[in-house]
């Protein structure tokens, strides 16, 4: 074959493997934000869902990975005002934060990788969260890793539910709040509990020791880390059937001498 053709065989796999990898390198830090989402601290805190957030001043925001710089929301309850955010009196990447008696504080918008955080975040809209709901019940954030938009996370509009929504690449997904609570808090117990599965809180997904596999549940795909490769359920079923139709051939073999 010419050594052009092969060169070229040989850079599209090579290509194609790096898809791939990076691929699964993007779903996983896209699934570690449904984990850091669940743990964000609120920024307002009102009485009840029953609020209004009310835009007093044109909401502005220029370009990629910046916060508003200027605009104000009041969020009333009962037709008096409990908080306001001034995107315009603070400096870039903060805005000013007016509780009813009239005593400010600094809001942060933008923040880079904290301790506890695999990503730099940016704050599109303060964080809300209730007296009557456990849930964060509104505020929207987008999470970046070396300078690329991962994800963003909306935690609604006000309601008290335990539903966000996690946009990727255009595609925009709901998930539970309060599943992936329950498997950040049940994480080292399944570990030491289970010999079947655990959920794998770095990567986002459940691991299968006897498999040697992960399974993603927003894909629905499984993932062999060790040869790096995804597939279905339908492949694994593929897999285990050709494994068996060829222990059934050498057992027929052996038989027969």
């Amino acid at each position: 074959m010419n050594n052009k053709i092969l060169s070229a065989i040989a850079l599209g796999v090579l290509a194609l493997t790096s898809c791939e990898q990076s691929s699964m390198n993007f779903n996983t830090a896209s699934n570690d934000t449904m984990v850091e989402a669940q743990s964000e601290n609120a920024q307002i805190h009102l009485n009840s869902i029953n609020y209004e957030r009310i835009v007093t001043s044109p909401l502005q925001r220029e370009g990629f990975y910046g916060a508003y710089h200027q605009g104000t929301i009041e969020y009333r309850e009962s037709g008096e005002l409990s908080a306001k955010v001034d995107f315009g009196e603070g400096q870039f990447g903060k805005a000013e934060k007016t509780d009813k008696n009239g005593n400010k504080e600094e809001l942060e918008l933008k923040k880079s990788k904290e301790k506890d955080s695999k990503f730099e975040k940016v704050i599109v809209e303060p964080i809300v969260k209730t007296a009557d709901c456990k849930y964060i019940v509104a505020g929207i954030i987008e999470y970046y890793k070396n300078g690329e938009l991962v994800a963003t996370i909306d935690f609604g509009d006000g309601s008290c539910d335990d539903i966000a929504t996690k946009t990727v690449q255009e595609e925009t997904t709901e998930f539970s709040l309060s599943d992936k609570k329950d498997k950040k808090d049940k994480f080292d117990s399944d570990k030491e509990d289970s010999a079947d599965k655990y959920y794998d809180e770095d990567k986002g997904m459940w691991y299968f020791p006897e498999k040697g596999l992960y399974f993603d549940e927003v894909s629905g795909k499984w993932y062999d880390q060790k040869n790096d490769k995804w597939f279905s359920d339908e492949d694994l079923k593929a897999d285990k059937k050709d494994k068996g139709d060829s222990d059934s051939d050498k057992k027929e073999k052996d038989k027969n001498g």
